[in-house]
């Protein structure tokens, strides 16, 4: 039901001088002590400013009005007013406003046992700084300047002492007889590699050149036929570490010089002579070659085949699991990992492991490199029940490589939004991609946290976009 609306004259009508709460929403509450707002002023209240009481229907003519001041003037008004007083108000009108009251909820007080940093009155700001830092060594590691061409090698001595080193390596285990260029038979090239090795720290190890042969130039059913090698596996690595760290035994890192020169190749394979040591008196010879050389395809098969004949001769026998771990349980348990050339061997009898070194010695140019401290790039700290792995120098490689050591850390290494398989555009040169997710598998050996963010990327190896690259160097 509508309300009524009545509208009073000026005679009839006085102005009240105050109004509680319940009967005038646009005044707020007031006390008795707050002070009064004086409008002296009549023209305030202009005379064609017409009050409107309306009564609601339930509601007797007895009740305080609800007062609505109309908000028309005659400028502003389209038409007359519906009515005026034509009289002033002869007295001024008090209005008393009240300031708003607020409530404020109590104090929360923490009851729970637990002692935190602000309980204790630790206030710090937060650091997202990684919790593997770079040492100083790294940081200020100089890179060396690697040749990529004999001819910028053959003008630094290092270079050169390196490759007459090699050169004689050759010579001395026999690697080949140079004989005249067969017409039947493929004859392949060969060129000089150049390596800057470091130590664990980044300091300066050795120049290393070795004579490898263009192996991409074979022939199958030719000049190879066979080319699978074991290596240990990861699995194994972690298994004899750790059986180290349980028994408390001594393990020690040995290097084989020159580890496929001692391979015997059962294949005829010629090559071209190597640059800068050509014959000066056959200078029209190739190599035929008797000993594996690095870059055929058959090298690190031949290899293993010789060193599994020399460690089964001294008793060992190749895991059914593992082909690359050899074990001896015969009056003392030992083991042999072997990764290439490089080897770890450990068992409960130190004097044992020393007796089966000095046998190989005599058969390979063996290189004692001490306790384990890095291998395959992977440093290790042992201590007396404790051994700590970690990658500390491959994963300053890889952020130089990426062009990213300075780069601030990331809390976690994936956003919680997976980039959609479309998104972003084709990379150009996708090499970089798969050259950085590549090496950040190797990083999960002693990095489990990254393995999820990692394997989502590694299955966009064939169309890499935009998105998937700046994903991966979040992961960094």
């Amino acid at each position: 039901m509508p309300s009524t609306t009545t509208t009073l004259s000026p005679s009839s009508w006085t102005p009240p001088t105050s109004y509680s709460p319940p009967h005038s929403p646009l005044i707020p509450k007031t006390n008795q002590t707050s002070p009064t707002h004086l409008i002296t002023n009549t023209n305030e209240i202009s005379p064609t400013h017409t009050p409107n009481i309306t009564f609601p229907p339930s509601s007797s003519p007895t009740s305080p009005p609800n007062i609505t001041p109309a908000l028309t003037s005659p400028q502003s008004s389209s038409g007359p007013p519906n009515h005026s007083i034509d009289q002033k108000f002869s007295s001024p009108l008090r209005i008393t406003l009240d300031p708003p009251s607020l409530t404020l909820p109590p104090p929360t007080i923490n009851i729970h046992p637990m002692e935190t940093r602000s309980k204790t009155g630790i206030y710090k700001p937060k650091l997202l700084s990684t919790r593997h830092p770079f040492s100083s060594a790294l940081s200020t590691t100089l890179q060396i300047y690697t040749p990529t061409t004999f001819k910028q090698a053959s003008s630094d001595p290092h270079w050169k002492a390196a490759m007459n080193a090699e050169f004689e390596a050759l010579k001395s285990t026999c690697t080949w007889t140079l004989v005249p260029p067969p017409h039947s038979h493929n004859i392949i090239g060969s060129k000089w590699v150049y390596r800057v090795k470091y130590k664990a720290d980044g300091s300066l190890d050795r120049y290393k050149a070795q004579h490898v042969a263009k192996g991409f130039l074979q022939q199958h059913g030719i000049d190879y036929h066979e080319t699978f090698s074991p290596v240990a596996k990861p699995t194994t690595i972690k298994l004899i570490l750790s059986l180290v760290v349980q028994f408390n035994w001594q393990i020690t890192q040995w290097d084989i010089s020159n580890a496929f020169l001692h391979g015997t190749l059962h294949e005829d394979v010629h090559m071209v002579q190597p640059q800068g040591f050509v014959d000066p008196l056959r200078p029209h010879f190739v190599c035929k070659l008797h000993k594996s050389i690095y870059g055929l395809k058959q090298a690190p098969r031949a290899w293993y085949e010789e060193l599994c004949r020399s460690l089964t001769a001294l008793g060992f026998r190749s895991s059914n699991v593992d082909p690359s771990l050899f074990v001896k349980d015969v009056h003392s348990l030992t083991f042999i990992l072997v990764y290439v050339d490089d080897i770890l061997i450990t068992g409960n009898s130190s004097s044992h492991c020393e007796f089966l070194i000095n046998k190989l010695s005599t058969q390979f140019a063996m290189k004692n490199l001490g306790p384990l401290h890095f291998f395959l790039g992977i440093q290790a700290h042992l201590t007396a029940d404790t051994l700590f792995l970690c990658q500390t120098k491959h994963a300053h490689d890889l952020l130089t490589k990426a062009n990213m050591v300075d780069s601030k850390p990331c809390a976690s290494p994936s956003s919680a939004s997976k980039p959609a398989p479309y998104d972003g555009e084709l990379l150009q040169n996708p090499t970089m991609y798969r050259s950085l997710v590549g090496a950040l598998q190797y990083l999960t050996w002693t990095r489990p946290n990254i393995v999820f963010s990692v394997s989502q990327f590694c299955q966009h190896l064939q169309n890499p976009r935009t998105t998937h690259f700046t994903a991966v160097k979040r992961i960094l």
